[in-house]
């Protein structure tokens, strides 16, 4: 490991809590340079034997140690069956969780948690959807669109409905209906409309 502030809250966690059944005598460095006067200086790394990295559980460095170096860790790791971990530079906040993901061959540490990332809030919010959505097109929808319909044809000789297609989500064209408050014209789908629209039918400026 290389002695820098991240390691120092690593070792003093260990310590202070000996019941997660960590235990660490110090640690090892590739630059004898930088040693902490707090956590005990073991030596070099590259100077142990094969035989005494063996004796260990598991090899944490630093991502602040040049790649060179974690190459070389993670090689002996491997090569002698030592489980090894890297700790991340991040900042001195308690998050409260941490989420290592990969895009194809790149890793990447997500920090926060959104709600909708938990597959029970995602269940929650379906059930929600479907029953109020169902309860609104029994209760409201059944007689306002019928009534609104007639209301539309007296007004104007189109369609009750306005079918247009729109981009949706991650770019999937769909196709979305609403009453229609427009007199019939071939911008529809190029002219923005505003509020002062003179192709608006009546009902559509109520």
């Amino acid at each position: 490991m290389e002695t820098t502030s991240t390691v120092q809250v690593f070792i003093n966690e260990i310590i202070k809590h000996p019941e997660l059944g960590y235990r660490s005598d110090g640690i090892y460095t590739y630059n004898s340079n930088k040693k902490s006067k707090s956590i005990p200086f073991l030596g070099k790394f590259v100077d142990l034997e094969e035989s005494y990295i063996k004796s260990f559980d598991r090899i944490y460095f630093s991502s602040k140690l040049k790649i060179k170096s974690q190459e070389k860790i993670i090689k002996i790791a491997e090569d002698l069956n030592v489980k090894v971990s890297s700790i991340p530079d991040l900042p001195y906040y308690d998050f409260k969780n941490f989420f290592i993901s990969k895009i194809s061959t790149v890793p990447y540490i997500s920090i926060n948690k959104l709600p909708l990332d938990n597959s029970f809030n995602v269940l929650s919010k379906r059930v929600f959807d479907v029953v109020f959505s169902s309860l609104v097109i029994v209760f409201i929808l059944s007689w306002m669109i019928p009534l609104f319909g007639l209301f539309i044809k007296f007004n104007s000789k189109g369609p009750v409905l306005f079918v247009q297609k729109r981009e949706g989500f991650k770019g999937n064209s769909l196709i979305v209906s609403s009453l229609d408050q427009w007199l019939l014209n071939s911008m529809s789908d190029i002219k923005m409309a505003d509020d002062n629209d003179n192709r608006l039918t009546k009902f559509g400026n109520f």
